[in-house]
Parts: structure tokens; sequence; C-alpha cells
């Protein structure tokens, strides 16, 4: 179960923070086009948090604890900005369960590690 959730939570990671880039992108763009400034703000937003993302999960092998907080920290931007940027909740609500996958396989291995 470790090895699956070690492959498991990067390979989500990554998918997720793609789908925020190119979902956040496309808000920015088409705020642009209907001239909604509060749109273009979080699509913004969005799209640092996916950058943000992507760097968090580059780096999860060695830092799980701060793959975990990076997760919370997006998950609940996403959910904020869900008034201006409709779709934000899932990736919000993703990015909190893959929090949640991080701190059971950080346990899981501080468990193995305490004889």
């Amino acid at each position: 179960m470790k090895t699956a959730l070690s492959t498991l939570i990067p390979a989500l990671g990554i998918v997720l923070s793609l789908l925020v880039l190119v979902s956040s992108a496309f808000v920015t763009g088409m705020s642009g086009v209907f001239d909604r400034p509060e749109s273009d703000v979080a699509g913004r937003t969005g799209v640092a948090c996916g950058m943000v993302l992507l760097a968090a999960t580059a780096i999860s092998r060695r830092f799980p604890r701060l793959l975990m907080i990076v997760f919370l920290g997006t998950g609940c931007v996403f959910i904020s900005i869900e008034p201006y940027y409709g779709d934000s909740w899932v990736f919000g609500v993703a990015s909190i369960v893959l929090a949640a996958l991080v701190y059971v396989r950080w346990r899981q291995e501080e468990e193995e590690i305490t004889p």
C-alpha cells in the first residue's frame, strides 16, 4: 500500500496541477473577453496555485509535510474563490483529499521507522 500511495500521490498531484493551470488560464482569458475583472483575479490566483502545486509535487518525496500543507492551503484558496470561478471548488476538494492521502502516507512511513 505504501508504494501504491508513493506513486499515486505525485501522479495525481501533477494531473491536478495541469488541470488547474489549463482551466485557470482559460478563465483568465475569457474574463478579458467578457470584461469581468473579478474572474480575471480568480483565474490568476488559480494559475499561481497551479504552479505552486506543480512545484510542490515535484519535491513531494523529500518533503511530505510541506506537500500536505501546500495541498491544504491551495484547497482553501480554491474554495474561497468559488464565487468568481465556479469550478474551483472541485479543485479545492481534490487538493484536500490529496492532503489527506499525503498524511496517510506520511503516518505509514513514521510507523515503519518507529520500532
